[in-house]
């Protein structure tokens, strides 16, 4: 008889109550040291869902003074003589009963917020920018009109003095620092009880200088661990994971729990929780305790069940010890191959090969990270550790739905899943605590007994892939690969966010595209060109957007040929075949506003290219980026934004027979057309009402990354902010105004009709800013410059290392494209070794730039205010100016002068072909 994949456990997520919750912050807490803790462990996590402040450090004697559990009584609370918080109204204070007591015997002060809203827990940290116009408008309403605290807490007033804008967060410099700050101190305070991975191994002497090579890279890796974490800080489900089975399968359950083979081993693991002097004892322990406990439930299923289900014979093997370097498959080429998280191995992996030394992340289906310490628990290098163990399974598993990752701290066990979008943890369950016995099972036959740990999914190879024509077209194309057609694929290793893989094919491997002829599919395939099948995490309004955008590119492009623009012959875009609408109905689980992420999956044809090195000819680079500011003048022409310049999509195809390097451009997910307010398939729609204005700066203030966005969308980010934060205060405002009207007292309607007055002024000085400094069409020539200097400063490490720095920080990056640039023409020359030729380019494309851009202002306010007079309630789109296709042209010949230096012409991307 057949069998089928065995699915033992569903996962799902539940509320955070008082019961579970309560006691799971209140054992956290129990483990805080004497001096505190930093903020950023996993009880500040559950204390965040409860709405409930954690504030470490207080000392003893602070801890004394707070009586019976330090609480403030806040509107909608009650504190009894006991110490105990309950709700006097409300639910969010309910669900802190349980957690309030357990602060009265540690030296952290809880304060219950039982009015914290939801809308503040996200903008958690988010403040408006300083020195920006319009903002001394908006401290003027937040302190002299808005002084309640719904409306400080909207507008952020949190005594932060400086934000940094990143494209989907705002995160403060306090806040910044704050974190380093826990890192620091969570990691000294914590060397005492962990042991490095090194520290078990004899290194005899000739074997030194490799362990101190191998140190190196772990204090590396630590360090990428870290970092990691702290981009996925706020990142979690405000809902427990929470594990449950078939009934079968909880009928097998109870039988093993029942077994006295499971008694004894579950003995011998308690006394190894108290008992064990190193992590590699305890390793050893947890491991064989997971092999039993998954052998004695295969052992008590039914043979009729065994029939019909497949039970993985997986095995747990400590890892930490092995000589062997856990490497990612060789034939994958991905981002983080010969990163030195590689070096760093997990205690225990657990996998379907059962050899003790498996080599390869790809024979990983996860893995259980152990500490002798309870108190290690959610700390903050536990948590970097499992986000990069995370990060590589995703890696070694392309394209996985989600990976789960195992802690265990002393006797407490945690269960995490990384999602695309957010994690999710279980509450901590202990070994000691009879009740958590059941949940801890079910955790183990999640890892050890479920086909449905890793879910992964990879192109057919054999099979036919049906594809959605572009625009919408209900017909679908017939993509049939060869059998023996091997894949490549290019990882973009996030763990949370934009997890991308590409998989790629040799056109050898196409056999066969419907409504193409041999002739066209040979066209299409021309120049050595590739199959890209592009699997994305999007949220549902950008699936399909990616390939609209490229649709619309051959559309422009056919109408530049009709119209004799010879500016089409610029262009080697990706040519769209569609998106791959069966077998992919991956979605995440939704969070708290109701957001989720969906796979999408599209295929196109394009050329692999390699990316831009320091050494790169000043030749090579010349046509690479004279061949780029044409493209994007065509893209302009035809009415799109491209806004994603970055080192990972402007790549080069390296020049043969005397010929110089070309450009590949890739990457098209976050182009827009005109000032379409959403990038996604309703994207053609040209609405432009003041809400949809504001939409547009935000995305366009997330489109690109950090390092080499404009200034106009770093500008425009904090307008948008400043709009937000005082469209919400407005409806409160109209009711103190008519409140006023109705006290009959002058003073005080002539107070309130000003307020309102003032804040109504500032959205309209939001809008129109948001209007005036909305990306056009040449900023990507500013983003252009950043990526130029970033790459060329790799060169020197000092240099390189402040260049970044700069482009990090809003206010040097305006610096360093203003005032200080007659500096960087000086580094250029003196430090980094650029010939005069090319860093006269560079300083020529800056002045174009600059000028160009502040040209296009006075143009732009000219076009506002001529339709704010005619009271157009929407703005149109101002398209492409003549000034701005001047200075592509502009640009575009100070790149050729340089190939001309070289003996060389500026090639057409079509005659390069």
């Amino acid at each position: 008889m057949s069998q089928t994949p065995l699915h033992l456990v569903r996962t799902e997520l539940v509320s955070v109550d008082a019961t579970s919750a309560g006691q799971d912050l209140s054992n956290c807490l129990k483990r805080l040291p004497p001096n505190g803790r930093e903020a950023g462990d996993i009880w500040t996590w559950i204390a965040k869902c409860l709405d409930i402040s954690v504030s470490a450090g207080a000392g003893a004697a602070a801890g004394a003074a707070a009586g019976a559990g330090s609480v403030e009584n806040r509107p909608g609370m009650e504190v009894t003589a006991q110490g105990e918080a309950r709700a006097a109204a409300k639910p969010p204070a309910e669900a802190t009963a349980a957690a309030m007591s357990a602060g009265s015997s540690t030296s952290t002060s809880l304060t219950a917020t039982a009015n914290v809203s939801t809308k503040k827990r996200k903008l958690d940290g988010e403040g408006v920018g300083e020195g920006e116009e319009g903002t001394e408008a908006v401290a003027e309403v937040r302190g002299a009109l808005l002084r309640t605290r719904r409306l400080d807490a909207a507008l952020g007033c949190t005594g932060t003095t400086s934000t940094t804008t990143t494209p989907s967060t705002t995160t403060t410099t306090t806040t910044t620092t704050t974190t380093t700050t826990a890192t620091a101190t969570t990691t000294t305070s914590s060397s005492s009880s962990r042991r490095s991975k090194q520290d078990v191994r004899t290194t005899p002497p000739d074997e030194a200088s490799e362990a101190a090579s191998s140190q190196m890279a772990d204090t590396t890796a630590r360090r990428i661990f870290e970092q990691l974490w702290s981009t996925m800080k706020g990142k979690h489900h405000d809902r427990y994971l929470s594990l449950s089975l078939t009934p079968q399968a909880e009928e097998q359950l109870s039988t093993c729990m029942r077994d006295d083979r499971f008694a004894t081993e579950l003995e011998d693991l308690r006394r190894a929780c108290k008992t064990s002097k190193t992590e590699h004892d305890l390793e050893e322990k947890v491991a064989h305790f997971l092999n039993q406990s998954a052998e004695i439930y295969r052992l008590h299923s039914p043979s009729a069940a065994s029939n019909i289900t497949q039970i993985p014979q997986r095995s747990a093997v400590v890892q930490s010890r092995t000589s062997v370097a856990l490497r990612l498959r060789h034939n994958f080429e991905n981002a983080v191959s010969s990163k030195p998280e590689n070096s760093i191995k997990p205690d225990i992996s657990i996998g379907d090969c059962t050899t003790n030394k498996r080599c390869n992340w790809n024979q990983i289906l996860t893995v259980v990270e152990v500490k002798l310490a309870s108190g290690d628990d959610g700390k903050v290098e536990i948590m970097g550790q499992i986000a990069g163990y995370a990060r590589m399974l995703f890696s070694a598993h392309p394209i996985a739905r989600h990976v789960h990752i195992l802690t265990w701290c002393g006797p407490i066990v945690r269960l995490w899943r990384f999602e695309a979008n957010r994690y999710a943890v279980t509450r901590g369950l202990s070994i000691h605590h009879d009740g958590d016995l059941a949940d801890i099972l079910r955790v183990v036959l999640l890892c050890l007994a479920d086909q449905h740990l890793l879910p992964t999914w990879n192109p057919p190879r054999s099979s036919t892939l049906k594809l959605t024509h572009p625009k919408g077209n209900t017909q679908t194309r017939e993509l049939v690969l060869n059998d023996a057609a091997p894949a490549e694929a290019l990882v973009r290793p996030a763990v949370l966010g934009s997890r991308t893989v590409i998989f790629l094919y040799p056109s050898t491997a196409v056999q066969s595209i419907s409504s193409m002829t041999l002739g066209g599919q040979s066209r299409l395939f021309d120049g050595d060109k590739r199959l890209f099948v592009k699997a994305s995490w999007r949220p549902d309004r950008l699936v399909g957007h990616e390939l609209n955008m490229l649709q619309l590119i051959q559309d422009g492009l056919i109408k530049l040929r009709e119209e004799k623009n010879d500016c089409w012959r610029d262009v080697d875009a990706p040519a769209p075949l569609g998106a791959m609408t069966e077998d992919v109905d991956w979605t995440t689980w939704a969070d708290s506003s109701g957001n989720k992420l969906s796979l999408d999956v599209l295929a196109f044809v394009q050329h692999k290219g390699q990316p831009i090195q320091q050494d790169t000819s000043e030749a090579d680079l010349a046509q690479v980026f004279g061949q780029l500011v044409r493209q994007l003048a065509a893209y302009a022409q035809i009415g799109l934004h491209y806004r994603d310049l970055n080192q990972g999509n402007i790549l080069m195809l390296p020049g043969a027979e005397g010929r110089l390097a070309r450009l590949v451009l890739a990457d098209h997910g976050n182009m827009r057309i005109g000032t379409a307010r959403l990038r996604g398939p309703d994207s053609l729609c040209r609405k432009r009402n003041e809400d949809e204005w504001m939409e547009l700066a935000e995305d366009d203030a997330r489109s690109a990354n950090h390092l080499f966005l404009p200034l106009c969308a770093l500008d425009n980010a904090n307008h948008a902010r400043a709009y937000r934060s005082c469209q919400e205060c407005l409806p409160e405002l109209e009711a103190a105004e008519r409140e006023a009207e109705m006290s009959g007292s002058d003073r005080r309607m002539e107070l309130a009709a000003g307020k309102l007055a003032q804040a109504r002024a500032l959205l309209k000085m939001a809008r129109k800013q948001a209007f005036l400094r909305c990306h056009r069409y040449i900023d990507d020539l500013e983003s252009l410059l950043y990526l130029y200097l970033y790459t060329i400063s790799r060169r020197h490490t000092p240099t390189h290392d402040r260049i970044k720095q700069q482009l990090s920080d809003k206010d040097q990056k305006a610096n360093l494209f203003g005032p200080n640039w007659p500096m960087v023409k000086i580094e250029l020359k003196d430090i980094l070794k650029v010939s005069s030729t090319f860093t006269d380019c560079i300083d020529d494309v800056h002045f174009f730039v600059k000028r160009t851009q502040e040209k296009m202002q006075s143009v732009l306010e000219e076009h506002f205010k001529k339709h704010l007079a005619n009271d157009d309630s929407a703005i149109p789109e101002l398209k492409v100016d003549q000034a701005e296709l001047d200075l592509f042209q502009d640009v575009a010949m100070a790149f050729e002068r340089v190939v001309q230096e070289h003996g060389k012409s500026l090639e057409r991307i079509t005659q390069a072909l």
